[in-house]
């Protein structure tokens, strides 16, 4: 769940990185999840619940990675 003030986006655990162990419930809503981020206009600051403020420019990046890790977690998860 995140939550948006204004310009600021308080995302939790919303967004997994490799550094840390990802909190899985579901990979499809993770992904559609990182998806919802991406598409958001005119947040200047992200607040992960596992790390520093983010500015948008490095919010990118953490995106990208996280899908790529979201593609990775697919190929290994069985269901």
């Amino acid at each position: 769940m995140s939550y948006r003030l204004e310009d600021a986006f308080f995302i939790g655990d919303t967004v997994p990185v490799r550094t840390d162990i990802p909190i899985i419930i579901d990979v499809a809503e993770m992904s559609a999840s990182i998806k919802a981020l991406k598409r958001e206009e005119g947040i200047c600051s992200f607040y992960p619940a596992w790390d520093h403020v983010y500015s948008a420019e490095e919010m990118k990046v953490k995106l990208e990675e996280a899908e790529e890790l979201v593609v990775d977690l697919r190929k290994t998860i069985v269901v």
